[in-house]
């Protein structure tokens, strides 16, 4: 277990209060939620004590001069994996954690980001060669990454930082100047040969809201466009459809060649195989279909649009709020028609009473449904025409051919008296 999560963990449970056995429900019960309450408050106390000489180091070294190598490397540097397990706790743990630690954690954790682009670019170049350096924001700080001294784990827990430190902060976690030093090493992390995790490096930067060169995203987005099956399905379904959601927001537009990858990519390959029972998770659709919407050059057509559709109305049973939201969203950017229960139930769950445009789609159902009404309508009233006529016709038919019948048997009649010899038997006829 790294230094400082060891100290802090074995400090802490000689602080945490024992269970009493005899506890009674009411204020007895209460009091080792108090206790608990009281040893975070401590604990988040020596965590400050440590972390914000660590950041207050790191922010002086990159003020005083835009080169921080050497800077970085001689103060107390936090190790990366203390910063995810603090992270983890930040996000996992029920407590009004106070800004300050917050913002001394995020402060150590770009500045152990730093001093580890720092130590690839004092390294040879490796057999993972480093890419051109963008020349955008930061002036190409760290941008070597590649060396032999910098291990794949190593960036890969760099990159998964960014994205922790996106979904616990959000876009108003960060201070400008903070916000600047970590675009910085995200630039840095991404001139390497093969990114680390683009999905977390573009989700994070997108949460946080880096000020990150469009070059830097582009590369971004081929990266996790162009990674392997494998590396796909190990990411997942939801990690993939926010790297393109993250890159669209962060300006990016996929050309159609691109789009035409994306979809074969999230509705296909990643999506359920059709014909085994799989279907999807309301999460993984609403984020794919998300993601697909922002795209310009994309819009379901045919038979790919009602099986939108359809996985649509199939999760909402399921789906949640933040799921629902994201479905309503792509929804109406397509314009995809659902069955009105569906509609109203997807509105209801994204938070809304009625539907924007409401009034307009169950009119338009109204009057299709008025227009199936009139057409079954005249279909029956033509039917029941038809066959009175046909009835009509047929008792006309029927007595002309009687009336026929019977003129041509009197005529026969007639012509067999004429030809009829007088007298004889035949006389009394």
């Amino acid at each position: 277990m790294p230094v400082l999560l060891r100290n802090l963990s074995f400090q802490v449970k000689d602080e945490l209060p024992s269970p009493s056995p005899g506890a009674k429900a009411g204020t007895a019960a209460a009091e080792p939620i108090r206790q608990l309450r009281d040893a975070l408050q401590r604990l988040q106390q020596r965590a400050l004590d440590l972390l914000q000489p660590m950041a207050a180091a790191a922010a002086a070294a990159a003020a005083a001069a835009p080169s921080h190598s050497s800077s970085s490397q001689a103060a107390a540097v936090l190790d990366l994996r203390d910063a995810a397990q603090l992270w983890y706790a930040l996000g996992g743990l029920r407590h009004p954690w106070s800004g300050a630690l917050t913002e001394a954690l995020a402060g150590a954790t770009v500045a152990a980001l730093e001093a580890l682009l720092a130590a690839a670019e004092t390294e040879p170049a490796g057999p993972v060669a480093a890419a051109p350096r963008s020349g955008g924001a930061g002036g190409g700080r760290g941008g070597g990454g590649g060396g032999r001294g910098v291990a794949v784990e190593s960036r890969t827990a760099a990159a998964q930082l960014v994205f922790r430190m996106g979904t616990q902060l959000g876009g108003g976690g960060l201070q400008a100047p903070l916000r600047a030093r970590l675009a910085a090493v995200v630039e840095g992390l991404a001139a390497a040969a093969a990114p680390p995790n683009p999905d977390c490096l573009l989700t994070g930067a997108h949460l946080l809201r880096l000020p990150l060169p469009p070059a830097v995203v582009r590369r971004l987005h081929d990266a996790a466009l162009g990674c392997s099956g494998g590396e796909a399905v190990r990411a997942g379904r939801v990690a993939m459809a926010r790297a393109l959601h993250s890159a669209v927001q962060l300006g990016l537009q996929p050309a159609s060649g691109e789009a035409a990858r994306w979809e074969a990519r999230l509705l296909g390959e990643l999506g359920p195989a059709p014909g085994r029972g799989a279907a999807w998770r309301s999460e993984e659709l609403s984020w794919t279909l998300l993601a697909l919407s922002g795209v310009r050059v994309y819009a379901p057509e045919g038979e790919s649009r009602e099986r939108i559709a359809g996985a649509v109305c199939g999760v909402l049973r399921k789906a949640r709020a933040n799921d629902a939201t994201r479905l309503r969203a792509a929804v109406g950017a397509w314009g995809l028609r659902l069955p009105a229960r569906e509609r109203a139930l997807l509105a209801q769950k994204a938070g809304e009473d009625v539907w924007m445009g409401d009034d307009a789609l169950e009119q338009q159902d109204r009057e299709e449904e008025e227009a199936r009404g009139r057409g079954q309508a005249e279909w029956q009233g033509r039917g029941q025409g038809e066959w009175q006529g046909r009835g009509q016709g047929r008792g006309e038919w029927q007595g002309r051919g009687r009336g026929q019948e019977r003129g041509q048997g009197r005529e026969r009649l007639g012509a067999r008296r004429d030809e009829r010899p007088s007298g004889g038997r035949w006389g009394s006829w």
